[in-house]
């Protein structure tokens, strides 16, 4: 179990995050992350970074296959099943039309939305991300945000970490949505005062799920 209990964090006499808790209950066949090997723990966790140097020519497409590498074998080829995922992945995030597009042409929002595909294609139990609308502009903002949104209402716990000049983007994007009494209670976690300073905002929209053995 994880318990995090009234949190503050201030930086140059600023507080960012104040009276913060949250608990995360334990899965029922707890595991040490440190104990899996690599291709499993991957199949647990996706992340998805502020953004990644590619220094090689893939294209768009291959960047986003690459998250089913947790799924095939060493010396195993994409099935028809990876590149599925792969295109879904791509039209969940608009990003299809890039699929031909070497990653080191793309803008940085565009490479931004790549990696959240390339994650998603990952299918992994948790989805930590890291700034992931740093890049984007507001409709794109709101359209990841409320696709991860989506991805948590399906089952998966998401963990965002952001920092927005606009705080009322977080809470367009986290409107209210029907569920089920017996799902796991959503969380918004913010700091500051709208329009005060730019804040961090700590989303935990699922429980974490179980551990499959």
């Amino acid at each position: 179990m994880i318990v995090i209990d009234d949190v503050r964090v201030r930086i140059d006499g600023a507080v960012l995050i104040d009276g913060v808790d949250l608990t995360v209950p334990p899965g029922r066949n707890e595991q040490s992350v440190h104990a899996l090997r690599p291709q499993a723990l991957a199949r647990r966790i996706a992340y998805v970074p502020q953004d990644t140097a590619l220094s090689f020519p893939f294209t768009a497409y291959q960047v986003t296959l690459m998250g089913r590498h947790a799924h095939v074998g060493r010396f195993a080829l994409e099935g028809r099943a990876d590149h599925r995922a792969a295109e879904q992945a791509m039209a969940a995030t608009g990003t299809t039309w890039l699929a031909d597009r070497n990653v080191a042409t793309l803008s940085g929002g565009e490479r931004q939305l790549v990696l959240l595909a390339k994650a998603l294609a990952q299918d992994a139990q948790v989805l930590l991300a890291d700034e992931p609308v740093s890049a984007l502009d507001l409709r794109h903002r709101l359209a990841v945000l409320r696709l991860l949104r989506a991805c948590a209402d399906a089952g998966r716990a998401v963990l965002d970490l952001i920092l927005l000049l606009d705080e009322p983007t977080s809470r367009r994007a986290d409107e209210p949505t029907s569920r089920r009494a017996d799902e796991p209670r959503r969380h918004l976690l913010s700091a500051a005062q709208p329009g005060a300073m730019p804040s961090w905002t700590v989303r935990t929209m699922n429980a974490l799920p179980p551990a499959s053995s």
